[in-house]
């Protein structure tokens, strides 16, 4: 909301959730009654740390680390167990697990939320020709062949074919590294 009044809304090009993303290994909250005493991190100044504090009004003992780090580096720290879990975009999430698949989506903390490009204030001669040329792209289909590019390989993400995959690295990799 304060991005919106403080910036030119550019274009909306998908629509994500902000989740709660928690280490597998300390167990997964079902629904927010199932926060309380956990240790939870949010980029300051995100959608992600306004859907925090709203969904964390109420719960006890939960401690909300509001911090200057990205998502991706939250993750990493939740990977780590420095923190419980954090709140991220679906997105994110989904970009970063299969790198970090001690990850785990617990559930989505908010409801569907454009994400999308703003451009510097003032710049409002140019809202209506950056969204035409991205309306263009959209109808080429080049943002499909960009996603496809670059998400394709998402979906396919699987916790335990990763896994044995990791553990073959490290299992295998020493013997070669001399060479």
């Amino acid at each position: 909301a304060a991005r919106k009044a403080a910036f030119v809304v550019g274009a909306e090009y998908e629509d994500v959730t902000q989740q709660l993303a928690c280490h597998r290994a300390k167990g997964l909250p079902k629904n927010i009654n199932d926060i309380n005493g956990l240790s939870i991190a949010a980029p300051r100044g995100t959608p992600a740390a306004e859907a925090l504090v709203v969904a964390a009004e109420g719960a006890e003992d939960v401690v909300l680390h509001l911090e200057k780090q990205s998502a991706e580096e939250l993750l990493i720290r939740v990977a780590a167990g420095d923190y419980d879990c954090a709140v991220v975009d679906s997105l994110t999430l989904k970009v970063i697990n299969p790198y970090h698949p001690e990850l785990a989506e617990a559930f989505d903390i908010s409801d569907e939320m454009p994400l999308g490009w703003f451009l510097a204030p003032g710049s409002e001669d140019l809202k209506d020709r950056f969204r035409a040329w991205f309306a263009g792209t959209k109808k080429s289909g080049a943002l499909a062949a960009l996603k496809r590019r670059f998400c394709g390989f998402l979906p396919l993400f699987d916790y335990v074919d990763i896994r044995a995959f990791k553990r073959a690295i490290n299992d295998r990799l020493p013997a070669y590294e001399k060479v």
